[in-house]
């Protein structure tokens, strides 16, 4: 595959420096977030290994583990994946779902009253 033609598909490609910078995933994101100016709460970490659930936790970002790379499932969700994807089909599902989730718990909220209690009749 043309990595240069990959490349037109992300705003940007990050990773640690070849000195070492950001070789730790949660620095490497903080500065992501930093740089395109990007709110935890807007943002889906995807990743196979528990340094990239790690990071993301610090950072408090939802995280997708996916068990087709090199972490098992079993170490994703040890370290706290929000969901688990198989394949990366999974992924858009797991998104789609989890944003109707955010949604119609988002609108339940609405109604309730500002002391967030409902009224016993």
């Amino acid at each position: 595959m043309n990595f240069e033609l990959l490349t037109l598909l992300f705003d940007g490609v990050y990773g640690s420096e070849l000195d070492g910078t950001r070789s730790i995933k949660g620095d490497l994101i903080h500065h992501i977030l930093l740089t395109e100016k990007l709110l935890p709460s807007t943002v889906v970490m995807v990743g196979d290994r528990s340094h990239d659930i790690i990071g993301a936790k610090r950072h408090h970002i939802a995280s997708i583990g996916v068990t087709y790379g090199y972490g098992t499932e079993e170490e994703l969700k040890a370290h706290g994946a929000d969901l688990i994807a198989h394949s990366p089909s999974d992924i858009l599902r797991l998104i789609i779902l989890n944003d109707a989730r955010s949604s119609l718990r988002d609108a339940a909220r609405s109604l309730l009253p500002r002391s967030g209690t409902l009224p016993l009749h």
